[in-house]
């Protein structure tokens, strides 16, 4: 016999809190899906799609992400990334890692701009550590 009688399983609301979650996790992913369709700024869509892909989320959204990549891919020389020049290394790293980590192929001459006539970068860029940090997790993809 059982020790606690006055328990009850059947009596649960699980499968009830299951379906609120469900329904909020239905809601954010549409509301994920808006927000990749609605921004207009290039700078904010690759910051978005890297965000959602730190998440762990991105398999929820691969086709919207795909077609958002495909179309910069085919025009990334033209896209106007940055805001200002502290933010060039920054949105140039980030745009090169999506696009290598996603499968686009991308020449790393797109750093050519941040080198000195010795062919090495120049020492200005390290007071940028956020476009550093950038360049340095872009430089793991091949």
């Amino acid at each position: 016999m059982f020790p606690f009688p006055d328990i009850s399983f059947v009596s649960s609301n699980f499968h009830l809190e299951t379906d609120d979650r469900s329904l909020k996790h239905l809601e954010l992913k549409k509301e994920i899906r808006r927000m990749l369709k609605a921004l207009n700024k290039t700078s904010h869509t690759l910051e978005l799609i890297d965000a959602i892909q730190r998440l762990g989320v991105s398999y929820h959204f691969e086709s919207e992400i795909d077609e958002i990549l495909g179309k910069m891919h085919e025009a990334y020389r033209e896209c106007d990334l940055w805001d200002n020049e502290n933010d060039k290394l920054y949105y140039i790293s980030l745009q090169f890692r999506l696009f290598r980590q996603n499968g686009y192929r991308i020449s790393s001459d797109v750093f050519n701009t941040f080198k000195g006539s010795d062919g090495k970068f120049t020492a200005s860029l390290a007071k940028d550590v956020r476009g550093m940090l950038s360049l340095y997790e872009a430089t793991h993809l091949r």
